[in-house]
């Protein structure tokens, strides 16, 4: 497995659920190459939610390729 240090370096961009993600990660490496984007998705959703697989493409969309 990739050290999270190069897989930060490979992604294009990093996209997060919730503030406190981007934050853990900007504290982590502060000085990583890319900044995380935020979703602002809440933790509510439970595992395999359709709301929440619907909302992540819908928020997700404008950075994606």
């Amino acid at each position: 497995m990739e050290q999270p240090r190069q897989l930060l370096e490979w992604a294009d961009r990093i996209l997060v659920f919730e503030e406190a993600q981007a934050e853990e990660l900007k504290a982590m490496w502060p000085r990583a190459p890319k900044r995380p984007i935020n979703l602002s998705i809440s933790s509510h959703y439970g595992h395999g939610d359709e709301a929440l697989k619907r909302l992540i493409l819908e928020r997700a969309a404008r950075y994606l390729d």
